[in-house]
């Protein structure tokens, strides 16, 4: 079994939470999610701590299948718990001469001047809740760490980021390296 799988999940943040069927609701100060639980699995609920386990419904039939979407599913609760108590935010810098964002539409539209010879639009989906820092830092916040990170990775793939001229799309929190030009020889 795997270490992340025998974890105990604490549900003291949640202000309500329900399971019914494998399917487990969480309800907090931000909204409520729902997630359905693979049938081979089993919620342990343990009111008098506020906790709950997961665990495999046969212990003599350990697939690896299975063992794996244990801890999978231990980490999606987690993950729901934290949306919808906190919720998850990401920063985005945009690099270069002349990159920069506008947001159109009451924030869900983003028009951005990347470099090239026309703006690229690109559509921010519900959930997610966009902010604009400065001219060249966007802050995206959501409860659905799933879809902030898809949406994170497709804005970053619209310029790439460059370490040879030190430009394009990336999160604050990563570490660019910036290489030097290796010159020919004469």
């Amino acid at each position: 079994m795997s270490r992340v799988g025998k974890e105990k999940i604490d549900l003291k943040p949640l202000t309500k939470y329900k399971v019914e069927n494998n399917l487990l609701m969480v309800e907090g100060k931000l909204g409520t999610k729902t997630l359905l639980v693979p049938d081979f699995l089993i919620i342990n609920m343990d009111e008098l701590q506020k906790s709950m386990s997961i665990n495999l419904k046969n212990e003599e039939e350990k697939i690896k299948h299975h063992m794996a979407m244990q801890g999978t599913t231990v980490r999606l609760i987690k993950n729901l718990i934290t949306g919808v108590t906190v919720g998850f935010t990401k920063v985005f810098l945009f690099k270069g001469l002349g990159y920069r964002y506008l947001l159109e539409n009451s924030n869900k539209l983003l028009n951005m001047q990347l470099g090239y010879s026309h703006p690229v639009f690109l559509k921010i989906p519900d959930g997610i809740t966009a902010v604009g820092l400065k001219q060249d830092k966007l802050e995206l916040k959501s409860t659905d760490n799933g879809l902030l990170g898809r949406y994170g990775a497709k804005l970053k793939t619209l310029r790439k980021w460059n370490p040879y001229s030190g430009k394009g799309i990336m999160e604050e929190n990563d570490k660019p390296k910036s290489k030097e030009v290796v010159k020919a020889k004469k």
